[in-house]
């Protein structure tokens, strides 16, 4: 698993590093640091969102819709939703020392983005996925 992680890194290293054009060094700067509070700022964004879907869940029920379908989606996407939320928040210490896992953990989160919005046909995601995979990879050299 690690092998593969590793040459799609390397490839979208390649892609975003050599053969898109480079933000200039200040911008780079001004995103490095930006990044760790605009993850922590929506990933806490997020939590009542969370909270909101999990009453939806609770009132489909209640109203009738006992399609199992429905139901199983509905927990499945709030724990992958709730997953996603911990893991960013989660990265915030790590992208404070500017340590290369809480990169890492970034990357995972837009790299799986970016898959789940190609599979779910959301052509705006996908490419809103793409593009921070561009700035992830214009930072990455300030993580160690």
């Amino acid at each position: 698993m690690n092998n593969y992680l590793n040459k799609i890194d390397n490839f979208l290293e390649e892609l975003f590093l050599k053969k898109l054009p480079p933000l200039s060094q200040k911008a780079r700067k001004l995103i490095d640091q930006a990044v760790p509070w605009l993850v922590l700022i929506f990933g806490l964004l997020t939590v009542p969102g969370l909270l909101a879907y999990l009453g939806f869940g609770g009132l489909a029920a209640l109203f009738g819709n006992h399609n199992r379908s429905f139901s199983l989606n509905l927990a499945l996407n709030f724990l992958l939703s709730l997953a996603v939320v911990v893991l960013q928040l989660a990265a915030v210490p790590k992208l404070l020392k500017h340590s290369l896992k809480g990169w890492n953990l970034l990357f995972y989160l837009s790299f799986l983005g970016g898959i789940l919005n190609l599979l779910s046909l959301n052509i705006v995601g996908f490419f809103l996925s793409t593009f921070c995979l561009y700035l992830l990879y214009q930072i990455k050299r300030f993580y160690k």
